[in-house]
């Protein structure tokens, strides 16, 4: 059992993991008219203020929502890659493969927005925390695991 064990799938785990608990940090500092501090990823989804004047602010919840079903779907890759699972495992890599690339270009969206204020434009990458720089390496993360069960079968 121990030789079906795919130690790379763990990366998709462990990027997976980063994608969930990333939402909850802090993923801007805000110094605007509609909003002063600091929000988490999951403030930026539900707060009808931030939502409303934010573009993408549904990418938090497409992050944690990817996060869970990556994290599911690299289980069975890492921990059972028999002969008679590698169709099935490649399948689950290739999930947790799209749904990590539409994180990645949908939190690259969600930094690259600007808003005009009249006197100037504020650029929202001048605004970004950690939480969402953690989810974007969580999505990369989880977009290489997902590729090692079919790189891992191709090669066997």
């Amino acid at each position: 059992m121990a030789s079906n064990i795919n130690p790379l799938g763990i990366i998709g785990i462990v990027g997976a993991i980063l994608m969930i608990v990333s939402v909850f940090l802090t993923w801007a500092e805000l110094d605007l008219v509609f909003f002063k501090g600091s929000a988490t990823g999951w403030d930026i989804f539900s707060d009808s203020n931030l939502s409303d004047m934010i573009n993408y602010s549904f990418t938090p919840l497409v992050a944690l929502i990817s996060g869970i079903v990556a994290l599911v779907a690299m289980i069975l890759p890492t921990f059972a890659n028999s002969d008679n699972l590698k169709k099935t495992n490649n399948i689950l890599g290739i999930i947790s493969l799209l749904i990590a690339i539409v994180v990645i270009v949908l939190g690259i969206l969600f930094m690259t927005q600007s808003w005009d204020l009249g006197v100037g434009t504020v650029s929202m990458m001048s605004h970004i925390a950690f939480g969402f720089w953690l989810t974007l390496i969580g999505a990369i993360i989880v977009v290489i695991g997902g590729i090692m069960p079919i790189v891992k079968n191709k090669m066997s």
